[in-house]
């Protein structure tokens, strides 16, 4: 199999990747359209568990539209379910950022590489012997005055306005921004779930105020 044929067999599979994810969210916000009564309380809350699990699974995962699934979510039952689409989106968020931060920092590398920016690969196999609580400190020390060591300095809040950025769906969502936070090794755990507990808890917690009976 030919380079080129595996490039286009990859970028065809996460194509239908996201056609499907995207019907999975049309599909659940249709099903939200049901009516809750007595006689269907337990097959609306069955409903409402798997809607949950695709909205952690989604909110992981790069370039899916999971945010979605939780506006549905919240604007179908309203402040009760506001706290548990809260949890799910900081899980989603947190599975993302760790499967990034135990990632190879080798093939991180060679990744950034194979599409062009033999800096950065440099950079980063420059990092791959560097503890991970120094990781900052040498980045920071490497990078010139001005916007980019800013940037560095105020990573999290960053990282806030990334995740509420209308539109960040294009720069690979709230998944994708999680997990490359975790690549990057320059987020520590305990203050990137800080910041997305900040980040993310705006919606639902308006849900909470304005939608309680």
């Amino acid at each position: 199999m030919t380079p080129r044929l595996k490039l286009f067999l990859r970028v065809a599979g996460f194509l239908v990747l996201i056609a499907g994810a995207i019907w999975v969210s049309g599909y659940v916000r249709g099903a939200f359209m049901v009516e809750l009564m007595p006689h269907n309380e337990a097959a609306v809350a069955k409903m409402v568990l798997f809607s949950l699990l695709t909205f952690t699974l989604l909110m992981a995962t790069p370039f899916l539209p999971g945010a979605e699934i939780g506006m549905a979510l919240l604007t179908a039952f309203g402040a009760a379910i506001a706290p548990a689409v809260y949890l799910a989106t900081l899980t989603g968020l947190g599975i993302a950022f760790f499967v990034g931060r135990s990632f190879p920092i080798a093939k991180t590398a060679r990744a950034v590489e194979v599409i062009g920016l033999a800096k950065g690969a440099a950079r980063l196999r420059a990092l791959e012997a560097v503890p991970r609580d120094q990781v900052i400190s040498l980045v920071l020390q490497s990078t010139e005055p001005g916007l980019a060591r800013w940037v560095l300095r105020h990573r999290y809040l960053g990282l806030i306005l990334l995740i509420n950025l209308p539109g960040n769906l294009l720069i690979g969502g709230g998944g994708g921004i999680a997990l490359v936070a975790g690549l990057s090794r320059l987020f520590h755990p305990v203050w990137f779930f800080v910041a997305i507990a900040v980040g993310v808890l705006p919606v639902p917690l308006s849900f909470l105020i304005w939608a309680a009976p």
